[in-house]
């Protein structure tokens, strides 16, 4: 259907794994997403943050840095506000120990994006962000709550 309809070529849909979307649909937290009262997808943001706060290595005077981004996922249901993002990183055949391995060090790979993500949340919509979640596609599907 989407091929037909043009928003995707052939060679892009061979790289669609379903299995791997199907797995994130059978996830509560996509129960939760279907249910949810708000949904915001691909939701753009620009703010201006403290360098030192952005880099944690920074040396530099105290100046304001643009942070932009692209939220992928962010829903309001009975529990709060969920942000939520999407992830292709390669898992398979990249740690010996799978995911339970990875997944200490991919929280830290993107521990810093998602603060991010949440300050822009809670600052341009004035509320609060109750939770934070990446998900990685790979490896048959991984859950991570940040």
């Amino acid at each position: 259907h989407l091929v037909n309809k043009e928003f995707l070529r052939m060679e892009q849909l061979e790289g669609i794994h379903n299995e791997e979307i199907l797995h994130f649909f059978r996830t509560d937290l996509a129960g939760r997403l279907k249910r949810a009262n708000d949904i915001k997808r691909e939701v753009p943001f620009n703010m201006a943050i403290q360098a030192a706060d952005a880099y944690s290595d920074w040396q530099g005077s105290d100046e304001p840095v643009l942070v932009q981004g692209v939220i992928d996922c962010l829903f309001e249901d009975e529990q709060g506000m969920v942000l939520l993002d999407y992830k292709t990183d390669r898992i398979t055949g990249r740690f010996a120990g799978g995911f339970e391995e990875a997944e200490d060090i991919l929280k830290e790979r993107y521990r810093i994006q998602m603060e991010m993500y949440a300050k822009a949340v809670e600052s341009i919509l004035g509320k609060k962000l109750e939770e934070t979640y990446l998900y990685f596609f790979d490896d048959g599907g991984h859950l991570v709550k940040m």
